[in-house]
């Protein structure tokens, strides 16, 4: 029956929209959007009227081609390289069997370069399985993520989330020093505010100074970060020395190691495949 309706269904004709003819029937049984889109209303006409254009906004054209192949005869080949528009086209039309599908391939294709656009993806569709694997791949490579620009563009809150993580694989406290500068080097002028702000609440000051007493082979990054944090901060004491404690603050006793935030175990660790951010409109043509 899968095969019959494909030969029905026309391939799209060029137009600047990219129009793709389909059948309100196989459309409305398939996914929930077009069954309330076609469903008649109180007054006995339906949202969509036979025979209408049903434009698709912010859907890439590529994308509708593959959710209507995957509706009309169940077949998918998983590309990583329109993963995220096809599953925002999935996402939108409410097809949930396609995006479990995504959802596989997706998390098993996380790498330095995509793994910010699908922690941000997942967390504006809600997909709590995608988002928590992406995020697993940012704690578990901060450094990697900073040196090559990988959290450039992280807004402030996931920023939050991962210096505050107790379980940030680092080698040393300076590393998640360096990653914050990083990350608000590559905008000082919007981030200067909040990278002070996380300074003083996320990194652990009493680890940096054993870093730096103690560790000769990481003592060129810390020099590094330490310089850049300079110029973010506008003062090197303020990143060697904690603030000032209040009554909500546990403080670090001279016999102590405690950080002034609590106890924290960051980890010990030793230790690309890309996204695409593009926009475009399709038209459908539901018969």
């Amino acid at each position: 029956m899968r095969q019959h309706l494909t030969r029905l269904r026309r391939p799209p004709a060029h137009h600047p929209f990219a129009k793709f003819p389909a059948h309100r029937a196989v459309l409305a049984a398939a996914t929930p959007y077009f069954r309330a889109l076609f469903a008649p209303r109180a007054n006995g006409a339906p949202l969509a009227a036979p025979g209408a254009s049903v434009r698709l906004r912010a859907v890439a054209p590529e994308a509708l081609e593959i959710v209507l192949r995957f509706v009309y005869t169940g077949e998918f080949e998983f590309s990583p390289d329109i993963a995220q528009e096809v599953y925002e086209a999935a996402a939108l039309l409410q097809l949930d069997c396609l995006l479990d599908r995504l959802r596989v391939g997706m998390s098993t294709c996380i790498g330095a370069e995509n793994c910010v656009p699908l922690y941000l993806l997942a967390d504006a569709h809600g997909d709590s399985q995608l988002k928590e694997a992406a995020y697993t791949f940012m704690r578990s490579e901060p450094r990697q993520l900073a040196d090559t620009g990988a959290l450039d563009g992280a807004p402030d809150w996931l920023m939050d989330r991962l210096l505050s993580d107790e379980c940030l694989r680092v080698q040393c406290e300076t590393d998640a020093l360096y990653t914050l500068v990083r990350w608000a080097a590559a905008d000082p002028d919007a981030r200067l505010i909040p990278a002070r702000e996380k300074l003083r609440w996320h990194i652990r000051y009493s680890l940096i100074s054993t870093d730096l007493s103690t560790s000769t082979s990481t003592s060129s990054s810390s020099t590094l970060a330490l310089r850049m944090a300079a110029s973010v901060n506008a003062s090197l004491d303020c990143l060697l020395q904690p603030p000032q404690a209040t009554s909500s603050i546990t403080t670090t006793s001279a016999a102590s190691s405690t950080p002034r935030l609590g106890n924290r175990s960051r980890l010990l660790y030793l230790g690309g495949r890309g996204g695409r951010s593009w926009r475009d409109d399709a038209d459908l043509t539901a018969v």
